[in-house]
């Protein structure tokens, strides 16, 4: 009976399962974590957004309302470019003004 050393395929194969992965299933997970990673802002901006229009009633107070939404965002971590930051409260802004008036 003769017997065979398998090792070196067995190995070969398990190096070519984790090549694969690595070359389909770790950028699959990144792109997941970083879209769960902007939704979080998203939420985080509508949070704040509608937090603010609850601390400051009244009209002319976009400055203020806006300076607390980005503390507020720097309170729970949100590091990401001031423009973006800028534009994302905009557009939740305008979203929160056309909820409100249906």
């Amino acid at each position: 009976m003769r017997t065979y050393n398998i090792t070196g395929i067995v190995l070969a194969l398990i190096a070519l399962i984790f090549a694969i992965a690595g070359a389909f299933l770790l950028p699959m997970i990144r792109e997941r974590f970083k879209g769960e990673r902007f939704a979080r802002f998203r939420e985080l901006v509508s949070i704040g957004v509608f937090a603010a229009e609850q601390v400051f009633k009244g009209t002319g107070l976009g400055a203020k309302k806006k300076e607390y939404v980005i503390k507020f965002l720097a309170e729970h971590g949100v590091t990401m470019d001031m423009d973006i930051i800028e534009k994302t409260i905009e557009a939740e802004v305008f979203e929160m003004k056309k909820l409100l008036e249906d």
